[in-house]
């Protein structure tokens, strides 16, 4: 008995070891499940206060304006985005027009509860006479010229109640499609004269397109601008969204291209691991006065909104092209980001 009492005493440690082990395997994990949401929110909380965090490769960039190792301090960073960036209330609203497949000029037309999905003839029309005029300029040295005039079709509606017709068409073997768009007064049965956009090396515009156009009114006359996406991309050392407004010219209903600026252009040598980005938006302190405000970002090294300067524009007439007026920039030798 004192035998048996003696082995079950020299047991009992290494079992309440064992219990004790197995506890704590289960509870960690548990304890870590229910910290999570904690961690998540505090990280989300301070994300936008963070300062940037050097990427540790500082030889990458010898001889370049750094946005790392350039700008003064955190204190003098935050103080530039306390006092150049606009308020909410100088910022032009871009809306966004919805773009749906569609029909297109070839497509056969269906009626779903009496509602036709065929586009109007005048439309037809205009859009077919475009095209093919660019298949020719496009095709000309092709001997298998394309079987069809359309690949994906878009239909939309602007703000202002002008209806909005893409239809992308074929382009050479290995290179990207062309678009031609136009835009349609229902009320009056007038289309617009089409607009042809001419992709660049190695993009998709019509991707873009499927995402939506956008809609402003720059100049604060009332009427509103047609913004059509554009890309510069090739793979390695650019990759650039732009956007092209087009001014509608109600007398006479034609496309005017008004303005051309890069939204966001990425900056694959400034910013380590490829994640940095310039951005430009459009704002305005005063009635027909446009403005781009220009700054940089990378996330990845939690560098969240880093003024550099603004684009001052201006024109002639209603009826001009928006040009640079002037720039200014806040960091000495970040001259060369603060343009369009």
């Amino acid at each position: 008995m004192v035998v048996q009492e003696a082995r079950s005493f020299m047991r009992s440690p290494r079992i309440a070891w064992l219990s004790g082990a197995a506890l704590v395997a289960v509870a960690v994990p548990l304890l870590q499940l229910f910290a999570r949401p904690n961690a998540a929110t505090e990280a989300a909380r301070t994300s936008l206060a963070q300062d940037p965090v050097a990427p540790g490769q500082p030889e990458m960039l010898a001889g370049l304006p750094d946005f790392f190792f350039d700008v003064p301090s955190s204190s003098a960073w935050r103080a530039l985005r306390a006092e150049r960036t606009p308020s909410p209330r100088e910022l032009i609203v871009e809306r966004a027009i919805p773009m749906v497949d569609s029909t297109g000029i070839e497509g056969e037309a269906s009626v779903d509860l009496h509602c036709s999905t065929v586009w109007p003839e005048p439309v037809r029309a205009a859009l077919i006479d475009a095209i093919d005029r660019r298949l020719a300029v496009s095709w000309r040295d092709s001997a298998t010229p394309p079987t069809r005039r359309q690949m994906n079709a878009w239909r939309g509606a602007s703000w202002s109640g002008l209806q909005i017709f893409v239809v992308e068409v074929p382009g050479l073997p290995s290179c990207p499609d062309d678009l031609v768009w136009t835009v349609y007064d229902a009320a009056r049965g007038r289309v617009a004269p089409p607009v042809v956009q001419v992709p660049h090396f190695n993009e998709d515009l019509g991707e873009l397109v499927a995402k939506g156009l956008y809609e402003c009114d720059l100049d604060a006359d009332g009427r509103l601008e047609i913004g059509f996406p554009d890309l510069q991309h090739n793979g390695t050392a650019s990759n650039d969204s732009f956007r092209r407004y087009y001014q509608v010219e109600e007398e006479s209903l034609r496309l005017v291209e008004v303005l051309r600026y890069r939204h966001e252009e990425w900056l694959s040598v400034v910013s380590p691991g490829e994640d940095g980005s310039l951005h430009r938006v459009p704002f305005s302190s005063k009635p027909g006065e446009l403005r781009l405000f220009v700054y940089y970002r990378n996330l990845r090294y939690g560098q969240d909104l880093l003024p550099l300067g603004e684009i001052e524009l201006g024109r002639a007439s209603a009826k001009e092209v928006w040009s640079v007026r002037g720039t200014s920039c806040w960091l000495p030798g970040m001259e060369g980001y603060v343009e369009l």
